[in-house]
């Protein structure tokens, strides 16, 4: 699709910078690799910017140095003797391996010094403070985000610090819209950001951290100080030739008990709002420990990024909140409503050969694809007390994708015509109730999950055609036309139940 896009508000940024690229591994005395080793490069002179690094899970780092400027580089990892190299304005060098010796000693914590304070190390959690990398021109979380030591964003907006991907994405300290990445890294806005808080083996019960491992990695965004009682947000629009348009929407407003955020977008230039994978998210309504069960509807029809069409038209809306009703209870939710309708066309010219004959054939094929998403999503946390909690959670969704597609083949010999639509219809309804408690000795801790789930899903498929097809598989009699119906209905009504009790007899056995 070719289109020319006039914004109405539009703001270009060209920036320029020579950097000096110096890599390498951080290992022990006996070359073991140490994962997560800080390294950290502090200018000696007034025009240099602090910079950082932390070792991946094979003591490799890579630092962007500014070229020009002296740097002193220091390696430091808990318990070990940290160690310095000079990098001086003019150098050439591009690797540099350091061995720590041990102290013997075992931390607890550390805590990178520096007058900003710009890292933080602090057990499963890495503070960063936002100012400290950041110039001020960023305009979204995003952009900030890619400045950080560690922290890649792709063009997804799948997060992933040191090499791990975000899966909870957290701001101050509550899900925002199911944790997805994409729409908080797009639509937060940057001057409203203090802090980024990674928290490796996230779990939303506290207690059951020492019990129940967890893969997640959380990041959770600090807001600052004047505005976590604030609306801010922003609103584009654009028009342009061909009747193209543009309207997207991005409204939060923060409290300290409540929280309300709203991202709407409108546009027929083939964007799409989100992933795939933060609609699997939003899948959610199953206790995590459960396993979740496969879903019939096709996802995939509702993200298609494809300018590549005749018409794509998309238009979505998101509302999340976040209330504290009472001192120990708390609601939270989200509804999601996404409609996109995409045509294309194509167009193709066969030459056939075989022996002495020729065979032309013009081939047109039109496809039509709408699919209809709606979501909704609510959330009770009760906590009676700092060793119990309780959650329950309810979800319905409910999607239609139609298709319709016709090939046309017209040859020098005959013509034919094959036309296929397929409607799905799909509606689920999750719930599931969990109690986690822990006892006054904080060796018992038990966890009590009943989880349910409705699903009911009515594929359909038709096929028109004026010759016959699938022969040998269906019974034809031989027609002017053939019309195929294929239907199906499928009901799932499923409930899983858990009931487990940890024992920590000791730091070496557990019994469960």
């Amino acid at each position: 699709m070719y289109r020319i896009l006039y914004y109405l508000l539009f703001l270009t940024t060209f920036s320029f910078s020579q950097t000096h690229t110096i890599t390498g591994v951080v290992s022990d005395s006996i070359n073991n690799p140490l994962e997560s080793a800080n390294i950290i490069a502090l200018p000696k002179s007034e025009n240099g910017t602090l910079k950082f690094a932390i070792a991946d899970n094979k003591g490799r780092y890579r630092l962007e140095l500014d070229k020009g400027v002296k740097y002193e580089v220091t390696a430091s990892y808990i318990s070990f003797i940290e160690e310095v190299l000079i990098v001086e304005p003019n150098s050439t060098i591009t690797t540099h391996n350091f061995k720590l010796k041990s102290t013997g000693q075992k931390l607890k914590e550390i805590v990178i010094k520096h007058e900003y304070k710009p890292i933080v190390v602090k057990k499963d959690t890495l503070t960063y403070d936002v100012k400290a990398f950041a110039n001020g021109n960023e305009r979204k979380l995003k952009e900030q985000l890619e400045k950080l030591p560690g922290v890649e964003v792709d063009k997804k907006g799948n997060v992933t610090v040191q090499g791990k991907k975000v899966t909870k994405m957290l701001v101050e300290g509550k899900s925002f819209f199911g944790g997805g990445s994409k729409l908080a890294v797009e639509n937060i806005p940057a001057d409203a950001v203090d802090k980024i808080e990674v928290i490796d083996h996230f779990n939303e019960v506290g207690f059951m951290k020492q019990v129940s491992d967890s893969e997640d990695l959380a990041m959770n965004v600090k807001l600052k100080e004047d505005k976590k009682k604030f609306i801010f947000g922003d609103i584009e629009a654009g028009v342009g030739n061909n009747e193209f348009n543009l309207l997207h929407a991005g409204l939060f407003y923060y409290s300290p008990k409540t929280n309300v955020s709203f991202i709407g977008d409108s546009n027929n230039i083939g964007r799409s709002t989100f992933t795939f994978e933060d609609l699997m998210r939003f899948q959610g309504g199953v206790s995590s420990f459960l396993s979740g069960r496969k879903s019939f509807t096709n996802l995939y029809s509702f993200v298609n990024d494809n300018t590549d069409v005749v018409q794509n038209k998309s238009q979505f809306g998101a509302l999340n909140f976040s209330v504290d009703a009472f001192k120990k209870l708390s609601v939270s939710g989200y509804g999601i409503f996404s409609n996109v309708f995409m045509q294309s066309k194509t167009e193709s010219n066969n030459e056939y050969l075989q022996n002495n004959s020729v065979t032309f054939e013009n081939k047109f094929q039109n496809n039509d694809n709408r699919a209809v998403l709606g979501i909704g999503n609510i959330k009770l946390d009760y906590n009676p007390n700092n060793k119990e909690k309780w959650y329950y959670n309810a979800q319905y969704q409910s999607s239609a994708n139609d298709i319709n597609n016709v090939i046309n083949s017209v040859t020098n010999l005959n013509e034919n015509t094959f036309k296929t639509i397929s409607q799905a219809d799909n509606v689920s309804v999750k719930q599931y109730v969990e109690w986690h408690k822990q006892y006054n000795n904080s060796n018992h801790t038990t966890t009590f999950v009943v989880n349910q789930t409705y699903e009911n899903n009515t594929p359909e498929n038709l096929w028109f055609t004026d010759q016959p097809f699938l022969s040998g598989l269906i019974p034809l009699q031989t027609d002017d036309n053939y019309t195929i119906e294929q239907i199906k209905k499928v009901k799932n009504n499923t409930v899983d139940a858990m009931f487990k009790h940890y024992w920590i007899i000791n730091n070496f056995n557990h019994l469960y």
